[in-house]
């Protein structure tokens, strides 16, 4: 078994190969992550592959953007399945994150992914929520915004962006602080921010992975919304990302239905369903 925080070129592609067979055979998402660089301890083991002539077979990849709390995903060749190598997998990965003082792990499992599904049942462990993918339809022509200045943030904004990052969510500083550090020093990740009268009022980050952008943690100041400006703030940035004709995602969880719907009307349209299920360590 290889137990890794990085991947080389030649790694990262026999493991893109093994997730586009599971994919195919599966006709879902396996969620394991390639790029996690933006987990919050930068030395812990993410990346448990296992091998069979020297070949990946089946790998863990462990998603970690804060202190307490980490997502496990899982994908084996269909050739290795009911071989134990799914398990092997998973306790090697609760083992590191109890050894880095984690308390809980979240399973990820894509919803018409019937092989993930049972495994799932079998390890007998609670529903925690739903997450929706959406793709946003590139026949729509998203509007311009009016009242905001729209730009791309840079390392001097930090502060400001973690500020209102914690403002909209409600999260601590100390745990917002890295994951938007994190995102400034990724070349794969683009911060934004919007302007109302030059005063700072909303952020988000732009992804992009496999020609694929992916717009994550959107945020207004409690105090603006309500008034359209995220909505505005989103459009002008699919605005300048749709001009690439990469596909652009977003995810929203189904506790946040006002989210959800705010997406539908700018032009999102759902892609996939994936289910979140939760043990505590």
């Amino acid at each position: 078994m290889i137990i890794t925080n990085t991947l080389s070129p030649e790694l990262t592609q026999q493991l893109q190969l093994l997730l586009d067979e599971c994919e195919a055979f599966d006709h879902a998402s396996t969620n394991v992550q390639l790029d996690i660089r933006i987990n919050l301890n930068k030395d812990m083991p993410c990346y448990l592959i296992a091998l069979d002539d020297e070949k990946p077979v089946a790998v863990c990849s462990i998603m970690a953007i804060n202190a307490f709390e980490g997502e496990i995903s899982i994908a084996v060749s269909p050739k290795k399945r009911n071989q134990g190598l799914a398990t092997t997998l998973k306790c090697k990965a609760k083992q590191i994150l109890s050894e880095y003082d984690y308390n809980q792990i979240l399973y990820v499992n894509n919803d018409d992914s019937v092989s993930g599904k049972k495994y799932i049942d079998h390890l007998n462990i609670p529903f925690h929520h739903t997450e929706y993918t959406l793709i946003f339809d590139k026949s729509h022509l998203p509007s311009r915004a009016t009242r905001l200045l729209v730009s791309r943030a840079s390392e001097r904004d930090l502060h400001q962006i973690t500020t209102i990052s914690v403002d909209a969510f409600g999260d601590e500083y100390e745990i917002a602080y890295p994951y938007v550090e994190s995102s400034f020093q990724n070349p794969s990740r683009t911060v934004y921010m919007g302007q109302l009268n030059y005063e700072p009022i909303c952020c988000l980050i732009v992804g992009f992975e496999n020609e694929t952008y992916s717009i994550n943690a959107v945020a207004v100041l409690k105090s603006h919304q309500g008034k359209g400006y995220g909505k505005e703030f989103i459009q002008e940035v699919i605005y300048n990302l749709v001009r690439n004709q990469h596909d652009i995602l977003i995810d929203v969880d189904n506790t946040n239905l006002n989210a959800y719907h705010l997406y539908k009307k700018i032009g999102f349209k759902e892609q996939s369903v994936t289910n979140y299920y939760v043990e505590m360590l």
